[in-house]
């Protein structure tokens, strides 16, 4: 009987032990499957900055080292519209009222706008440095994305591996390291979720994903091993592309519109070259032969409502071939509720090789603007103020009145396609304001230095643009009058007063950016001779405007009503253009917006490129009703 008691206790412990086993097994499994890493003693702490998004120059010289900057627009990277360099100019396809702008673009500046929002140099009041070499900027590593660090001895190749670990963006990654010893790293990902692959024979191989790659050297792990002092080095590290980028963008975001419907292929499937890259030493070796795509089809990622980004890779050093991109359907909903569609239209383009040597970092990208024809004789711009301010015909230095009637910007071959003239009258009484604000014609009131308006006005003002017109309003003045449309668009308590500088920082180009710039961020718009004022600090309501610049302090130099049109300059001479040692409104030659050195803001001064940005949205948002 003892006997039996002893095998029913020794089956029972055995059973104990086994469940306690398997439990133990599965909370490990557990553990692992999430890649929980439980690190004692010395680790190398490791970081990612992002990936630095400075493309090389299309000779193959250095992206960072001394662009030449384009008058044309730019773009982060992210998230807006690539950068329109000159050079590849643009070809126009026309479907009724509607027309696609398709240009080539080379992205290698498009990290220009970035850097210099980055440094501020200008800020400082040093003249000239708006001519400084920009820095890199870096994009962050989305959540979710994989990365592998490698750790060697050193960069022999004979080197063995001494740990690989897989880390994630945004979480710090501890790697066991020895004191007394330095290490060799490598870090590479496919800026996606997948975990890396190991490197066979000490490379990796690249596909339709972007590569992205650093390495270096840790120095001296602090300390004697076994000396009971467990430390943290850390190391933070910057990733750079490794392979040449075709970007295929398909744009409605200054039509405005919102893209409902998009598929696209291209032309070929083998335009694209694959290869390896050697992790020791950074060299990658293409293959013989371009790469046979599973698919021809673009997959087509949503930027923004208005914005599809698709992307293409291959190997540095060798020229792309000309690049067929085909819609083959597109349905968009304008912001006036009607819908324009198109399918199975094809453009060219022709990337060709950037860069023969150091091409590691280029990038293309193959774009397609829609935008709406407009034809301007339908519309009109009144302008109230004092003629030597105001969008008189006998006032050469107003620049935003030069720059609307110039050919180069509006026009059948302008910048924004138009047909036709458009009528801007200018007076500087309340019998103007009440002839022209109520005319159907009117799309855009300018309010400028000097006008001459009353309390009646103001109100037709405010119902303008609750009509859905839009109002440039930069009179420098703080009267009564102007007093009522500050407290109606910027909340019951908003005043203006003193701006604290003549230069205010864009800071937001949801507005701001339109088809002469599509990256103002970071730029600098301001007074010509002085007097700027901002709202005053604590007075606005934030939830009732959005900022578009800022003045050194903080205010609110440049904004917009919330959800509708009404524009508001710190200064009455925002367009003088011109005019000696006071302009700050910038063209070329051709009469094209660009920027140049504003004495009163001591600094680079982006001027046109705003006001016309505005001008032609709304002339672009009238057409697509």
């Amino acid at each position: 009987m003892l006997t039996q008691i002893k095998k029913v206790y020794s089956i029972r412990i055995a059973l104990f032990i086994s469940i306690f086993v398997l439990g133990s097994f599965f909370v490990s499994c557990k553990n692992e499957s999430k890649n929980e890493q439980i690190v004692s003693g010395t680790t190398l702490s490791v970081s990612i900055n992002g990936i630095e998004e400075s493309f090389e120059n299309a000779d193959g010289s250095d992206g960072n080292t001394g662009l030449s900057i384009s008058k044309s627009a730019s773009t982060s990277i992210v998230s807006k519209a690539s950068y329109e360099q000159e050079g590849d100019g643009a070809t126009i396809y026309e479907y009724g009222d509607f027309y696609a702008k398709v240009s080539g673009v080379d992205d290698r500046q498009a990290v220009d706008d970035v850097s210099n929002s980055v440094t501020k140099l200008s800020s400082v009041g040093v003249k000239g440095t708006h001519t400084i070499n920009p820095i890199a900027a870096n994009t962050p590593l989305a959540q979710g994305i994989k990365y592998r660090i490698i750790l060697y001895a050193d960069n022999s190749a004979s080197s063995p591996v001494i740990s690989s670990t897989v880390g994630e963006a945004r979480k710090t990654l501890s790697i066991p390291v020895e004191k007394g010893k330095s290490y060799y790293w490598v870090a590479y990902s496919y800026n996606d979720s997948n975990d890396p692959q190991e490197p066979t024979n000490g490379e990796i191989l690249s596909d339709q994903r972007d590569l992205i790659y650093a390495s270096g050297n840790t120095g001296v792990i602090p300390g004697v091993s076994g000396d009971g002092n467990d430390i943290s080095v850390p190391i933070a590290i910057t990733l750079k592309h490794q392979l040449r980028r075709v970007n295929v963008e398909v744009s409605t975001v200054n039509y405005p519109a919102s893209i409902t419907v998009l598929s696209g292929t291209i032309g070929s499937d083998s335009y694209f070259r694959g290869g390896k890259l050697n992790i020791k030493d950074g060299s990658f070796a293409a293959n013989a032969s371009n790469t046979v795509l599973p698919t021809r089809a673009i997959n087509f990622q949503t930027i923004s409502s208005g914005l599809r980004r698709g992307s293409f890779y291959s190997a540095p050093g060798f020229d792309l071939p000309q690049i067929a991109v085909t819609i083959g359907s597109l349905s968009i909903r304008t912001n006036a509720g009607t819908t324009k569609s198109l399918s199975n239209k094809t453009y060219y383009f022709f990337p060709g090789n950037v860069g023969a040597q150091k091409t590691a970092r280029a990038s293309y990208t193959a774009k397609i603007d829609f935008l709406p024809l407009v034809n301007i004789s339908n519309y009109r711009i009144a302008s109230v103020g004092n003629p030597a301010y105001a969008l008189a015909s006998t006032n050469s230095n107003s620049g935003l009145r030069v720059g609307i009637e110039s050919a180069s910007n509006f026009s059948p071959t302008g910048t924004v396609k138009t047909n036709g003239t458009i009528v801007i009258s200018q007076g500087n009484s309340s019998a103007f304001v009440q002839n022209h604000i109520d005319l159907p014609t009117t799309t855009i009131f300018i309010v400028s230095y000097g006008a001459s308006y009353t309390a009646a006005d103001s109100q037709k003002i405010i119902d303008f643009v609750n009509r859905g017109g839009t109002v440039l309003y930069y009179t420098q003045t703080t009267g009564p009058d102007e007093a009522n449309l500050v407290k109606y668009f910027a909340g019951p308590s908003a005043t203006v007063s003193g701006a604290a500088s003549n230069a205010g920082r864009i800071v937001s180009g949801t507005y701001a950016n339109g088809p002469f710039s599509s990256s103002l961020v970071g730029k600098y718009v301001g007074d010509g001779d002085g007097g700027a004022v901002a709202l005053t600090a604590g007075s606005y309501s934030s939830n009732m405007i959005d900022v578009i610049a800022e003045d050194s302090n903080g205010r609110p130099f440049v904004w917009k009503a919330k959800n509708k049109n009404f524009y508001y300059f710190p200064d009455g001479s925002f367009d003088s253009f011109d005019r000696g040692t006071i302009t700050n409104f910038f063209l070329d030659g051709s009469r094209r917006p660009t920027d140049g050195w504003s004495v009163i803001m001591n600094n680079s001064s982006y001027n046109s490129y705003l006001m016309l940005n505005i001008v032609a949205n709304a002339l672009n948002a009238a057409a697509a009703k």
